[in-house]
């Protein structure tokens, strides 16, 4: 019976709840309850014509429906026909959707803005070019629910990759380990391994965000602006607790085209030079003045994004090539600093995959001046140069 039922979903159901959500309609016998608290989704738009309306209809499709729901649309002046598709949601659907037109300053400004405008209690910022799994918002309305007695102050949301080009979807973020359970509650004050680094995959207070002043820099690119932001939040949310859903599916659009952000970042100056001076080292300066020692967490977060710079200098540096004998030395210089905030312990038990061990050797011999035990696994099969304080000429 049960493959019956199986084969039934698999050849029936699924392919008619399809066809009935890309018409922009909730799916009648799935409904799930409304969202308890206000919800505001703020979404920075740019020249994403081509994909907005992927995004519109998983969200008006939502098993939660849309009461208590806003979506604030910054167009960041795109040139494309974004601005006519968002017009066409409006008018399919009154009152939920606020679009604000500004000149085009980026992502972090257009975020800022649609934080001024939002309404919500909760505000989350998903990019639109990506899409929501159907019980997104109802995984999310659960923990909000569970969150009035634990002073729930961010829910952390399941990233799952959407392959445009074949149309495949990939659970294989580095960052996984976090979703083994179908909801795992935790601390600020002890966060353990979990960290979050992305805004458009989480919900916070709005009225935390507003109480701290808290914007996204705009100094911070191609990446580590959400990074930074989120861990700014945490940091001043002491005494909260976060929530990790693993049922809460968002799916992020691997361009087939590969003109992502994420794609061309390593090929953009800044990546280099603002985001190691404004992300790393300006999370770092600000923690430093608020917690009495740097939180774990953030040590964690810096180690995960360092970790890219490092592997590129070592794999490929003839990428280093764009960069000026200053930006070079910027770039070594911001390491080391940053380096300098990071914990020897936490760069032992950094347990990443990308964070090989020639890695974690050379990091401990270049910033913190210690060497492992020779007899421990951090030690053996390294290269000389490593394990004595040497490496490529970025360094």
């Amino acid at each position: 019976m049960k493959a019956v039922v199986s084969f039934l979903d698999r050849q029936l159901v699924t392919p008619l709840e399809k066809r009935i959500r890309d018409t922009g309609r909730r799916v009648p016998w799935s409904r799930k309850p409304t969202l308890i608290d206000t919800v505001s989704l703020v979404v920075p738009c740019y020249n994403v014509g081509r994909y907005i309306d992927d995004f519109f209809k998983s969200v008006v499709t939502q098993s939660t429906g849309t009461k208590n729901l806003e979506i604030v649309i910054v167009d960041d002046g795109s040139t494309d026909n974004t601005s006519e598709r968002v017009e066409y949601w409006s008018r399919q659907h009154p009152g939920l959707i606020r679009y604000h037109r500004q000149v085009n300053s980026g992502a972090a400004e257009a975020r800022n803005t649609g934080v001024s405008i939002a309404c919500g209690t909760w505000v989350s910022f998903p990019d639109p070019d990506d899409f929501l799994h159907v019980h997104y918002l109802h995984h999310v309305n659960r923990m909000i629910k569970k969150g009035k007695v634990y002073r729930l102050s961010m829910i952390c949301c399941n990233l799952h990759v959407y392959m445009e080009q074949t149309g495949e979807i990939k659970n294989s973020h580095a960052l996984r380990y976090r979703f083994q359970q179908p909801e795992t509650w935790l601390s600020v004050d002890d966060m353990r391994e979990h960290v979050q680094l992305s805004a458009a995959l989480a919900f916070f207070r709005r009225e935390l965000i507003q109480e701290h002043k808290l914007k996204f820099d705009s100094r911070i690119k191609p990446r580590f602006e959400d990074a930074n932001f989120v861990n700014r939040y945490l940091v001043r949310s002491s005494g909260t607790t976060v929530v990790f859903s693993s049922l809460a599916k968002y799916y992020y659009r691997k361009r087939q085209d590969q003109t992502s952000q994420m794609d061309t970042a390593h090929s953009r100056g800044e990546f280099y030079t603002n985001q190691p001076r404004y992300g790393w080292l300006g999370l770092l300066h600000d923690a430093a003045k608020i917690a009495p020692s740097i939180p774990r967490f953030v040590q964690r977060t810096i180690l995960y994004d360092t970790t890219g710079h490092i592997r590129i200098g070592i794999s490929k540096p003839h990428l280093m090539a764009m960069l000026s004998d200053d930006e070079r030395r910027g770039l070594r210089d911001s390491l080391h600093e940053t380096f300098a905030y990071i914990d020897p312990e936490n760069i032992k038990d950094f347990s990443l995959s990308s964070f090989h061990e020639e890695i974690r050797v050379g990091a401990l011999n270049l910033f913190k001046k210690t060497t492992p035990d020779r007899n421990s696994r951090l030690h053996q099969g390294i290269r000389p140069s490593f394990r004595h304080g040497k490496a490529p000429l970025l360094f």
